[in-house]
């Protein structure tokens, strides 16, 4: 259990940092407000069963104010709340895209404290025109994406499809993320397009295990890995089930280059009805293309 006493912090202001002191300790506990001071001046959040010790969550804590003490056998951080530090985002320009301080109003609220606050401007700037701020949003996006949630990530990854020159560095800290997230099934088509359009190396290979789980879902993707399509597929065309075969034969026949054929072939001797149907169809359709 730890206790952060906040000093100089409204309800609103107190409910905004427990927010992100539940995301950033990876959603272990949410906490409880208790009020304190006078008139509700002053705030006490309890996080139980925390995992992080009493000075990472004091580090944490710097972000929206100066710690005043730590009382480790009380295990309480006394914190009085800064309001420089809480970002004043004016919420009429935050909103319009055509406003001059649009993208300096959202990167400052990618900085800030209240996870509200950093989803939100993601999504807007996801769908905005990138101008004078380009890289500072971006080198922002690219800081947050290890430190996020994975909903958050995923929100990142789809914004930086607009914003992230080929220059910005963006490629490698997505695909660690995106392998991450395979890990735990939760991949979804914008961050596969990020990394399959920028032909980032070892993201073919998790486009492999999406498309062997669902042959429907990706094969149209498949086919934007051009050539490198029949070094994933033909290799394993023999252990395959006749969907998965189908679905490999149609994006083969798209993409498959001349080098192919024998191999389709002796797959194909091997196989018999639709399955030798379809690969001497790919035969055909690669032939005709040459």
């Amino acid at each position: 259990m730890i206790g952060v006493y906040l000093r100089n912090a409204s309800e609103l202001v107190s409910g905004k940092i427990r927010d992100y002191l539940y995301e950033a300790t990876d959603k272990a506990n949410r906490g409880i407000i208790y009020e304190r001071g006078e008139q509700g001046s002053d705030s006490l959040i309890l996080f139980l069963h925390q995992k992080r010790s009493i000075d990472e969550m004091a580090a944490l804590c710097e972000k929206f104010g100066r710690i005043e003490k730590i009382e480790k056998k009380l295990r309480l951080i006394d914190v009085i709340v800064e309001r420089g530090k809480i970002d004043q985002l004016d919420k009429y320009q935050i909103l319009d895209s055509s406003s001059l301080d649009f993208e300096f109003q959202n990167l400052q609220a990618l900085k800030s404290f209240d996870p509200t606050e950093r989803s939100n401007a993601v999504k807007r700037l996801a769908g905005a025109e990138p101008r004078t701020r380009r890289d500072d949003i971006t080198q922002q996006f690219i800081k947050m994406i290890p430190e996020s949630s994975i909903e958050l990530q995923l929100e990142i990854i789809n914004a930086l499809k607009t914003w992230a020159l080929p220059t910005a560095g963006a490629e490698p800290v997505v695909l660690e993320a995106v392998k991450q997230i395979h890990a735990q099934g939760k991949v979804n088509k914008a961050s596969m397009e990020f990394l399959i359009g920028r032909k980032v190396e070892g993201s073919e290979l998790i486009l492999e295990d999406l498309w062997e789980v669902n042959p429907a879902a990706w094969s149209e993707m498949m086919l934007q890995l051009g050539e490198g399509a029949q070094i994933l597929l033909i290799p394993k065309l023999k252990d395959m089930d006749l969907p998965h075969l189908v679905s490999a034969c149609e994006i083969l026949a798209k993409t498959g280059t001349v080098d192919s054929i024998p191999l389709l072939e002796e797959v194909m001797e091997s196989k018999e009805g639709q399955s030798a149907n379809s690969l001497q169809a790919t035969i055909d359709e690669i032939k005709n293309r040459q």
